[in-house]
């Protein structure tokens, strides 16, 4: 009965839209109510586990999807000459919020 309900449980973790901010309490409240799940506990060693299967790949794909993103970022700041020792990160941010910096660097042959 417990490996069925476990098995059910992956099925829901599989159904689940889970990000790299999920936890299991936002799964485990969202699927409580699933009667298949009776006889399994939110802390019970093989939910965890199964859980941890299921939202590592997860979780790493995101983290390296930052550092891309972080790199991207600092080539493009490295190639940017406006930006000089007095400049500030507010008048910075608004500039690539405006979208300015893309246009500049596209025309530079550039880009994020």
């Amino acid at each position: 009965r417990k490996a069925a309900a476990l098995e059910v449980a992956r099925e829901l973790m599989d159904k689940a839209k889970l990000s790299a901010n999920s936890t299991l309490d936002s799964f485990w409240l969202a699927v409580a109510d699933d009667g298949r799940l009776a006889g399994v506990e939110k802390t019970d060693k093989k939910l965890v586990q199964l859980w941890h299967l299921k939202i590592e790949p997860i979780r790493a794909e995101a983290r390296e999807h930052t550092m891309k993103l972080k790199e991207a970022f600092l080539a493009a700041l490295e190639k940017d000459h406006t930006v000089t020792e007095s400049s500030s990160w507010s008048k910075y941010k608004s500039k690539l919020e405006s979208g300015r910096f893309e246009e500049e660097q596209e025309q530079e042959g550039g880009g994020l």
